[in-house]
């Protein structure tokens, strides 16, 4: 823990309300396995339907499974410990360092994007539609520390080990299938 991670924890101690408390336990779901999964298969298998590949579905399942690869290694290798059990409003497990929820959404919604923007939209409404994953993205990293199961470092490092998997996966085969489909 460093003292940004620290000074963070606390000002979000200092600020929960029951409202926001809600809100972030659902943000948080956005984040977790019980709704990629169902959304990957879904987008995967209406795309499939639509435009006769495979491919979509594929490089959703990669986005996701490479994340979780990712960062449970980075979880063994690095060994961090979370915030202490006091400041947790949902139940955790493992070590901390990177966040799974930021790891697997950044990489998932960037999928997403890349398999649901089309070709044809302007360039203003691609910015738009990007920002909004993008928004989305940042809320569920937040709400892993407002909910005070991760420290601010652990979200942000699953956003660069998310994106960076996300960049590489767009680089092989697949990826410039997608990107070309």
């Amino acid at each position: 823990m460093t003292k940004l991670d620290s000074a963070v924890t606390h000002w979000v101690l200092a600020h929960r309300t029951p409202w926001l408390t809600q809100v972030m336990r659902v943000v948080t779901t956005f984040g977790g396995s019980a709704v990629l999964v169902p959304v990957i298969v879904v987008v995967g298998l209406l795309l499939r339907r639509r435009r006769g590949t495979w491919a979509p579905l594929g490089f959703l399942v990669a986005a996701y499974v490479g994340a979780l690869l990712a960062y449970n290694v980075g979880k063994r290798l690095v060994g961090r410990r979370r915030p202490p059990l006091a400041t947790w409003l949902v139940g955790a497990s493992g070590y901390a360092l990177p966040s799974g929820h930021a790891t697997q959404s950044a990489a998932v919604y960037a999928a997403l994007a890349v398999v649901l923007i089309p070709a044809g939209w302007t360039a203003r409404r691609k910015a738009a539609a990007r920002i909004a994953v993008g928004a989305g993205v940042a809320l569920i990293g937040a709400s892993r520390v407002y909910l005070g199961v991760h420290w601010a470092s652990d979200v942000l490092a699953g956003w660069v080990v998310g994106l960076l998997w996300w960049r590489a996966l767009l680089e092989t085969g697949l990826g410039r299938r997608v990107r070309n489909a």
